[in-house]
């Protein structure tokens, strides 16, 4: 095999051994910046920078509350990596941010980033979690219902309205007439 062949791919989670990329036989993908990717990895890569304005804002969050209340010598890449793994698999971001809330208002023991895996699947959490979304859906529908029904001008609603003519009570002298 030529050395010419071999290309080093830029990924850093790259899974391949030594990074190493066989142009001529490994599936391949080219940058625009003339780098060259193996194809998953790059997939990987741009999946990372099209994240949200949000996640990346939850994940700053993340790492702050960790520095704040569990410990501020954490590794700070090694949190994080463990975090992008979670985002990785499909776990929100916002679920992570309640999880770790969770921990911490319960004065739950953590100390180190892979010990976050016993909380994220901990049904207890992911219970309170389910509760917590269904109060907010509950709220924006209460919110919505109550926008509607002030922006509808007063007796232009669908319901029907009734109202009681009051008559003349003049007593029983009325009836002997």
């Amino acid at each position: 095999m030529a050395k010419a062949d071999i290309r080093i791919c830029p990924y850093c989670n790259c899974p391949f051994p030594d990074h190493e990329l066989n142009i001529k036989t490994d599936p391949f993908v080219k940058s625009k910046s003339n780098r060259y990717y193996h194809k998953q990895c790059f997939e990987e890569e741009q999946k990372v920078k099209a994240r949200t304005d949000d996640e990346k804002a939850d994940i700053a969050l993340l790492i702050d509350m960790w520095k704040k209340n569990i410990s501020n010598t954490v590794n700070y890449g090694y949190l994080r990596k463990v975090i992008n793994e979670y985002v990785q698999r499909g776990v929100s971001t916002d679920y992570l941010v309640f999880c770790l809330q969770y921990v911490i208002a319960n004065r739950m023991s953590l100390n180190y980033p892979n010990g976050f895996k016993y909380y994220v699947d901990k049904k207890e959490i992911k219970d309170a979690y389910d509760k917590k979304q269904m109060q907010k859906q509950f709220d924006a529908l209460q919110k919505e219902l109550k926008e509607r029904h002030s922006e509808s001008p007063i007796g232009s609603s669908n319901a029907p309205s009734f109202a009681m003519k009051k008559q003349k009570d003049e007593g029983f002298g009325s009836i002997l007439k």
